[in-house]
């Protein structure tokens, strides 16, 4: 059973103009970029994770076998392929993956959390709404720029894990 996403499990003081509808498609939007962007970065942190412990291994297995038989092939070998390893990591890089999607996943949960305070009613000023939309969006581009791809696996799990209800189809 999907779990629902959508703004109408808090008391909403927002009105006029469907500003509540678009909230709400707006909240359900970041919800699925939130929640794709922290499982890239869960992902890659297993990554990087096993394939530091890998190269970590080599080395010292290659330490052993140098201890063990002084001038061995194998050492040289074993070595020479947990080099390879960092240095592919390096290549990848795994590391500034992973922060960019824990940056890009705290940045829509941040934006989240503004759109759940704009449907409570709170800070609704003059153009308060249209500047933060004007703030995401930027936010929004840059993420997209500097993250990876959102694997269609992802896509998948989200679907089958969320199901957003729009306000409109709930009221009638």
């Amino acid at each position: 059973m999907p779990t629902t996403v959508q703004l109408t499990h808090i008391p909403s003081k927002a009105t006029g103009g469907g500003v509540l509808e678009r909230l709400d498609k707006l909240y359900a939007y970041y919800h699925r970029q939130m929640w794709y962007r922290k499982q890239m970065y869960f992902i890659l942190k297993q990554r990087n994770a096993v394939l530091n412990g890998l190269a970590l291994v080599l080395m010292a297995m290659g330490m052993v076998l140098d201890a063990i038989y002084k001038k061995s092939i194998a050492m040289m070998v074993l070595v020479a392929c947990s080099a390879l390893l960092k240095g592919w990591m390096d290549f990848k890089r795994l590391h500034s993956k992973m922060d960019m999607c824990c940056f890009a996943y705290t940045t829509f949960e941040k934006i989240g959390l503004e759109l759940l305070t704009f449907a409570r009613g709170l800070p609704l000023e003059d153009d308060a709404l249209s500047n933060f939309l004007i703030t995401s969006h930027a936010n929004e581009e840059a993420i997209s720029d500097l993250a990876p791809p959102i694997p269609d696996r992802l896509i998948k799990q989200y679907n089958d894990k969320f199901q957003h209800i729009s306000l409109n189809t709930e009221e009638s």
